[in-house]
C-alpha cells in the first residue's frame, strides 16, 4: 500500500526539499526478504540493523541518523537489549543490555535529536509468539514456553520503559506492542507484510501530524 504525506509535500514547497524521514532500528525495521516494510510503504529511509541493541544503534547513531540531518526519526529498539540468552553455555541470566543503560541510551537518541530540532516518533517492538524453534532455544526460566506471552517476559519490561520516556518527554509514540498480533509475525519474532502495513497505518497520521509542527 502506497502512503503519501500532504504535510511532507507542503513542507517540501515551502523548503524546495523533501523531509528526511528515518526508521532507526533492528531486525523488526530492517529490510526483510519478501516482506514489504513500514519504511517502503512510506517511503522513507530505513535505517535497521538486524541484531541490534541500543549499545549497538548508538555506535553508529551518527552515521546512520545525524549524518543525513533527519526531520523527523522513528525509533524502535528494545527486542535485542531485553533478550536474555539462555541458550548460551552457560546460559545468561540477564538482559543482553541492562534497563537501566536502554534508558540511558533512548535518552542519548533524544537528546542528540532534539539539539539538531528534528522531530521524534517512539515506538516500542512489537510482541513475539512461541515457535517450535524459539522453544527449543529460549524455553527455560525466566522465559516461560506454557505461557502463550511468556517469551515477552523481559521485553515488555523495557517497552513499559519506552512508554514512560515518551510520556515523561512529551514525544509521540506508536504501540506496536498493542498493534501487531501473534498472527502477523512470520517466525514469532517479525512482522510480516501484514503487521507492518498495520504499523504504516499507525504511523502516518503522527508523521504528518510531527511534519506540520515542524
Amino acid at each position: 500500500m502506497v502512503l503519501r504525506f500532504a504535510a511532507a509535500l507542503t513542507l517540501a514547497a515551502l523548503s524546495h526539499a523533501q523531509p528526511v524521514i528515518v526508521a532507526f532500528g533492528d531486525s523488526l525495521t530492517a529490510p526483510r526478504k519478501g516482506v514489504v516494510t513500514y519504511s517502503d510503504m512510506l517511503h522513507i529511509l530505513n535505517r535497521g540493523v538486524g541484531g541490534n541493541n541500543t549499545d549497538q544503534g548508538r555506535a553508529r547513531f551518527d552515521k546512520d541518523v545525524l549524518a543525513v540531518k533527519p526531520t523527523l526519526v522513528i525509533i524502535q529498539l528494545g527486542t535485542n537489549d531485553a533478550a536474555i540468552d539462555v541458550w548460551k553455555q552457560p546460559p545468561a541470566t540477564e538482559p543482553r543490555v541492562p534497563l537501566a543503560r536502554y534508558r540511558d541510551n533512548i535518552q542519548h537518541f533524544i537528546d542528540a535529536l532534539r539539539a539538531i530540532h528534528a522531530r521524534i516518533i517512539l515506538m516500542t517492538p512489537n510482541r513475539m509468539a512461541w515457535t517450535a524453534r524459539l522453544r527449543q532455544l529460549y524455553g527455560r526460566p525466566p522465559y516461560d514456553p506454557s505461557n502463550d506471552g511468556g517469551f515477552n517476559h523481559t521485553l515488555d519490561l523495557y517497552s513499559a520503559a519506552l512508554r514512560d520516556i515518551a510520556a515523561r518527554e512529551g514525544i509521540p509514540l506508536v504501540d506496536a506492542a498493542k498493534i501487531v498480533q501473534a498472527e502477523h509475525l512470520l517466525d514469532g519474532m517479525h512482522p510480516s507484510t501484514e503487521g507492518h502495513r498495520l504499523v504504516a497505518e499507525a504511523l502516518r497520521p503522527i508523521i504528518q501530524r510531527e511534519l506540520d509542527r515542524q
